[in-house]
Formats: structure tokens, sequence, C-alpha cells
């Protein structure tokens, strides 16, 4: 999976079992699709105009990004966990 829209989090993770997105053309094209379905992965996207349902969710995200992660700039995944669970 080389050069593919997976290899990074393949190499560290492995293939994911579902990937989910939104309906966005660059989660849709032929291009990433292809790979997901060649590597056995379900495609999950939500549906048109549900953005608000998930709107706390990616708020969160938003803040634990702009608010920790950008800032402290983990150099592993141990040093993440570690900084997001500390008081």
């Amino acid at each position: 999976m080389a050069g593919t829209p997976l290899h990074g989090s393949s190499v560290l993770w492995g293939t994911p079992e579902i990937f989910n997105s939104d309906q966005g053309s660059q989660f849709t094209s032929a291009a990433f699709t292809d790979v997901l379905k060649r590597e056995g992965v379900v495609i999950s996207t939500d549906g048109r105009g549900r953005a608000f349902d998930n709107i706390i969710v990616e708020r969160l995200w938003r803040s634990v990004k702009h608010e920790d992660v950008h800032l402290k700039s983990y150099t592993s995944m141990g040093e993440l966990m570690l900084g997001l669970t500390a008081q």
C-alpha cells in the first residue's frame, strides 16, 4: 500500500476495518475508494447535509487539536496519550 491514502496509517496501525468520512470529493473519488475496496475496508459516509449530527464531536476534536496537540507537538502515540490524560 505504499504511496496510497492508507499507507502512513496502515504502517503504524494496520489496515482499518471501516473508513468513515463525509461525502467530500476527496473521499468519494474512485482513486481513493478503489484503494479502500482493494484493501477490504468497509466505506461509511455521513448522509448528505448531516454535518450537524456530529457537531459536538467535531468541536471537541477541533479544541483538542488547537489547544493541545498543535501546541505541544507530540512525537509518539504514548506521549500523546500521556499528554491528553494529564490533569
